[in-house]
């Protein structure tokens, strides 16, 4: 039971150019992806801004990766740099570690109220995951002692309940979200088509010029063999 609950299906492995990548996109977005609210509004934001991000990444990267496997892959680099584990091969200066870490601050480290939480659940419902982490036993017991050598701050705030002013704007900045969402899902539905119908437009223009070729071997073929039955003078 512990070994299928801690065993994800491994995707393609990031390469450390496309955590660097990863990160530095992310960055220009870390007021939107560090934001500790837990309202709708908040995720719907969140939602879009990694659904942007993805968008970003595959065309300078060349590689498709899903939102959500770009924003688990943040997030287990953050928690391996507040765990203080290895990077595995490091490149030349500076590090991802050292790179996340001017990004993030030291504040900001896969702490309580980060995305991890609401990733897990989305990895437990979505069926297409993209590329996963695999995450076992050893990982998980590590990063339990990394926890608890760190000090947890807990901030309690008093929200007041939505007024008849401000739930309207709610409604509204939600329902805008969900649209810029379809929106960028409908740009990407889009240009998959567009190479779809490229690939075969490029396929008839071959059947065509195949028919062509085909039938001039014929022409040549007729126009011999009439030389060949015309009398001779």
């Amino acid at each position: 039971m512990n070994s299928q609950r801690n065993k994800f299906k491994r995707g393609q492995n990031f390469s450390t150019e496309e955590e660097f990548l990863l990160i530095t996109l992310a960055a220009e977005q870390r007021n939107i992806f560090e934001n500790k609210k837990n309202d709708g509004v908040t995720w719907k934001e969140k939602e879009l801004a990694w659904e942007n991000l993805a968008v970003t990444y595959a065309s300078k990267s060349g590689v498709q990766r899903s939102a959500l496997s770009l924003r688990s892959k943040y997030e287990s680099l953050k928690k391996k740099l507040a765990a203080g584990l290895p990077y595995g091969q490091p490149p030349k200066t500076p590090s991802v570690a050292e790179k996340l870490r001017q990004v993030l601050g030291d504040e900001d480290t896969g702490d309580e109220n980060s995305d991890s939480d609401c990733i897990m659940n989305e990895l437990q419902t979505d069926g297409s995951l993209g590329d996963i982490i695999e995450f076992n036993e050893e990982n998980s017991s590590e990063n339990v002692t990394s926890k608890l050598r760190t000090p947890i701050a807990f901030e309690a705030k008093l929200i007041a309940p939505p007024t008849e002013r401000t739930q309207p704007k709610r409604d509204f900045d939600s329902q805008f979200q969900e649209e810029k969402l379809r929106l960028i899902r409908a740009q990407r539905r889009f240009y998959e088509q567009e190479n779809v119908r490229a690939q075969e437009k490029h396929l008839e223009e071959m059947e065509t010029l195949s028919a062509k070729r085909e039938l001039l071997y014929l022409e040549i073929a007729e126009k011999k063999r009439k030389l060949k039955d015309s009398p001779k003078e």
